[in-house]
């Protein structure tokens, strides 16, 4: 158990590192899971989570994210309304960084 409250300490120590907020943690997480299983998702799609938080305010998230560069979006070529949602070099960093941390704590 005290390894596990350990880990923990270290992925708030790594999400503070990057500034983020259990909201953004969140739709960060989404938009991980959709690139590493090779998945399109579009910004609807984390602005959607009500069981998250409103519509307003993950919208306010978002773009929160993208202005600290850890996602970006790309408009659809036929409906410029739609916008993919791909996760930038700083976004990957983070993943990779709590990889490091669940291996470290696994290996021990």
């Amino acid at each position: 158990m005290l390894k596990y409250l350990k880990f923990m300490d270290q992925v708030k120590q790594i999400n503070k590192q990057f500034e983020l907020s259990y909201y953004e943690i969140e739709l960060l997480d989404k938009a991980a899971k959709a690139h590493f299983s090779e998945q399109k998702i579009f910004a609807r799609d984390l602005i959607y989570q009500r069981s998250v938080a409103s519509q307003a305010t993950l919208h306010a998230v978002f773009k929160g994210l993208l202005d600290k560069k850890l996602l970006s979006t790309k408009s659809h070529e036929e409906d410029g309304r739609i916008k993919k949602v791909t996760s930038k070099k700083l976004a990957l960093e983070h993943c990779k960084r709590l990889h490091r941390e669940i291996n470290r704590v696994s290996v021990k």
